[in-house]
């Protein structure tokens, strides 16, 4: 620019270009009295104010009190792990923000941050805006953790960083690998998918991100600086029902990924805790072992005496039976040796052979027993038995439904059918003989184990089956021949269904029971199946069990009026002691049972020689000729009636048999008057 007097004068410089001139005190004591917003633009948009700037937005940060500590400490810790080529400046910052109050331990805010953890950015790239909403804060020894530098752990910890002080971020997201409640979410290799993340806000301890991140310089670092055994511990505190808190410890940790090798000095250090509970599942480290096939873990934990005989909040079950439980899974796998090495372990630790689990109330006998679903399964289980058989199982217990070990193992066989149980029934040979099993201790619903079988045969869809027929049989006799019987209510209760079974009633014999104390309904109604089925055997047996039995003259007149086959008619006719003179009081128009033949013949029911034999039966057992309908007609007027007029030599014998035995009755009265 040209002046007057002919020389060039310079633009005035910039406001920003004369901050330079000034000196930093000058230019510190000016942003202080800018407010914070506009300092932070001053920050990211000029190059000569951004230091002082940032002095001063640290030293607010710093003194404000903040609930969530200071972004500035956490700001240096991120730089620092993140940008190698960074560190003196990271180093400035973190001694500044220290010489201004900032508190290392303060739990600094973690939603949404652009300087969240490597873990974090990763876990929100997979879950997207899910997680976003949730308030979350980390330890700037979180932070350097999180990253797995180990120099600004180590220079955290000498400033004065808590190992045991707790955060709740993105990465408190993260679950446990290996256990059911705990799946992790992390994208890393060896983890479940980002999907299976429990959205749970628990708290995480610095040594769980070390753990994950299998760093065994970072686990010593923060375990040499105090840190404890728990890794995650949720917000709300979770009780056991031993009034102990749940928290997932380096001891559950290390037994379902002990990829660093520490579990046995993590027991010699920590060894309180080795019987904490998971807070979801209520899991042991020893079930977390079993669970995972940890069997080094599995061992260094038995060998620290951890309780076998806590129960999980799943099916309440200890582990041994949790090791009975799935050793069907093993053994289907090729694993049998595993599991039976695992059961005599915990067997060796003193685990209880006769306490039944609160699911299934079966004790471990029991439970091999429910598990010994086919022959082959069985073979392999049959070690399993052995072995608790030998650390003292009572073949005996009854537990509060009224199941023993061999009611358990007859049923398994009798679902089997004729299907290859003879290993199954081998060994309930051995149950018996051996080690002196009581096959009638078994009650359930008041039914015996006799009583389950012969129930069974007549009420399992199988039973229709011949060779399922065929192997309840073997397995009844089998039963019997072991000393099992039958309770009279069972008969009781079933006899109109076995009184049919010609294989029962055999079976029945065999057992040498008594003779139950069937009531006389359940009689009459056993009388009435035989003949609807026209089955001469069971009725046979049934006039031979049945002396008296009720209703007789309503069965003759069934079996008169009904089609019964003529053998049954005259077996009951010969063999029930009935009142030949009864009268039908539902028919009482068609009068007595001579009356019905006569009709019936009429009907052409019975064919006259066929009525002449039931008549001299009748007239034999008491009928009397002289007895009249309610139409004033005996017996002999109605055959007179019917068959007078017939030249047949049938009908000619029938009524001179009706008048010879007619006139021989009225004789017999007069000579009794």
């Amino acid at each position: 620019m040209a002046s007057s007097l002919g020389g060039s004068i310079s633009a005035p410089p910039k406001g920003r270009d004369m901050i330079s001139i000034i000196s930093t005190e000058v230019v510190l004591e000016i942003c202080t009295y800018l407010p914070s917003r506009s300092l932070a633009k001053l920050s990211r948009t000029s190059r000569n104010l951004n230091p002082p700037a940032n002095h001063v937005l640290y030293k607010r940060d710093a003194q404000r009190e903040y609930p969530k500590g200071s972004k500035a400490l956490k700001h240096a810790v991120t730089i620092g792990c993140t940008k190698p080529d960074r560190q003196e400046e990271a180093i400035a910052v973190y001694n500044r923000a220290l010489s201004f109050g900032a508190d290392v331990n303060g739990e600094i805010d973690d939603n949404n941050n652009r300087y969240m953890s490597a873990y974090g950015r990763a876990l929100q790239r997979a879950m997207g805006r899910v997680i976003s909403s949730i308030p979350t804060y980390v330890t700037a020894l979180g932070v350097a953790v999180g990253h797995g530098d180990f120099t600004w752990t180590r220079k955290l910890l000498q400033g004065g960083a808590s190992a045991s002080k707790p955060s709740c971020s993105i990465l408190g997201l993260l679950r446990f690998p290996g256990v059911p409640d705990t799946n992790p979410g992390c994208v890393f290799p060896g983890f479940q998918q980002p999907s299976q993340i429990s959205m749970s806000a628990d708290q995480w301890f610095p040594l769980y991100l070390a753990m994950l991140r299998a760093s065994r310089e970072l686990v010593a670092l923060l375990v040499a600086h105090g840190a404890p055994a728990e890794l995650v511990r949720p917000v709300d505190p979770v009780i056991d029902v031993n009034g102990h808190l749940c928290t997932l410890t380096v001891h559950h940790f290390c037994a379902a990924n002990d990829t660093l090798g520490l579990s046995q000095n993590f027991i010699r250090r920590f060894s309180s805790t080795i019987n904490t509970r998971t807070t979801m599942q209520e899991l042991t480290p020893l079930r977390v072992a079993l669970a995972t096939e940890n069997m080094p873990v599995f061992e260094a934990l038995l060998e620290a005496k951890a309780d076998v005989h806590r129960t999980s909040a799943v099916s309440y079950s200890t582990c041994l039976d949790y090791a009975i439980e799935r050793s069907g899974l093993l053994t289907s796998m090729g694993k049998g040796p595993l599991c039976r090495r695992q059961i005599a372990k915990l067997l060796e630790a003193g685990a209880h052979v006769n306490t039944p689990n609160s699911l299934e109330d079966y004790t471990p006998l029991m439970q091999v027993m429910a598990s010994a679903e086919w022959d082959l399964l069985y073979r392999d289980m049959k070690p399993i038995a052995d072995l608790l058989l030998e650390r003292g199982a009572d073949v005996n217990f009854v537990n509060d439904r009224g199941e023993t070990a061999v009611a358990i193992l007859v049923k398994r066989i009798a679902e089997k059918g004729n299907e290859g149980s003879q290993s199954l029934e081998k060994f309930l040979e051995e149950l018996v003989r051996k080690h002196n099993a009581d096959l009638n201790l078994s009650n359930v619903n008041g039914r015996s184990i006799l009583g389950y079988l012969l129930g069974r045969r007549h009420g399992h869809p199988l039973g229709s089956r011949p060779a399922a027929r065929r192997g309840s049989t073997r397995l009844m006799k089998k039963v019997i021949g072991l000393g099992a019987t039958v309770h009279d209510h069972e008969v009781r209760a079933n006899f109109v269904d076995w009184v049919t079974d010609r294989q029962f009633r055999g079976i029945y014999d065999l057992a040498g029971q008594h003779k139950a104390q069937i009531t006389q309904e359940e009689s009459y109604e056993a009388f009435l199946m035989a003949m609807v089925k026209q089955d001469y055997h069971s009725l046979e047996f049934l006039l031979d069990y049945f002396d008296h039995p009720i209703r007789a003259p309503q069965l003759v007149w069934k079996a008169l009026t009904e089609g019964v086959p003529k053998e049954m008619t005259d077996l009951l006719l010969r063999r029930l002691k009935f009142d030949a003179n009864w009268t039908n009081a539902k028919h009482a128009a068609q009068g007595g049972f001579l009356h019905c033949v006569a009709r019936l013949s009429k009907e052409g029911r019975f064919d006259l020689r066929r009525a002449r034999i039931l008549s001299e039966e009748l007239v034999r057992r008491g009928a009397s000729l002289l007895v009249e309908d309610p139409m004033c007609e005996s017996a002999v007027d109605l055959f007179e009636k019917f068959w007078g007029g017939s030249q047949s030599q049938a009908a000619k014998r029938l009524l001179e048999f009706l008048q010879r035995e007619k006139q021989r009755e009225l004789d017999r009265a007069r000579h009794k008057g």
